[in-house]
């Protein structure tokens, strides 16, 4: 039988001024790995993938690093 996990675990973790810094230190951490591996081409190549949609006659078509560093960077700072 499962048992139920404690959420008040979780909750204070991402309640914690510490959240942030303890995932961006993981991403860093992350990245180096796959920045130093055989995935770092097709990660690159994942990410000058081009992708995009129609808005009535305008073809919008940008890479998913254009994504990121221009859209939701933009979010995350008018957070």
């Amino acid at each position: 039988m499962a048992q139920k996990i404690n959420s008040t675990i979780f909750k204070n973790f991402f309640n914690s001024e510490k959240t942030g810094g303890i995932l961006l230190m993981i991403c860093v951490i992350i990245s180096l790995v796959i920045a130093n591996s055989n995935a770092a081409k097709p990660f690159e190549q994942l990410l000058n993938y081009n992708i995009g949609f129609n808005i009535g006659s305008t073809w919008i078509n940008y890479s998913i690093s254009l994504w990121i560093n221009d859209g939701l960077m933009a979010v995350f700072f008018f957070w």
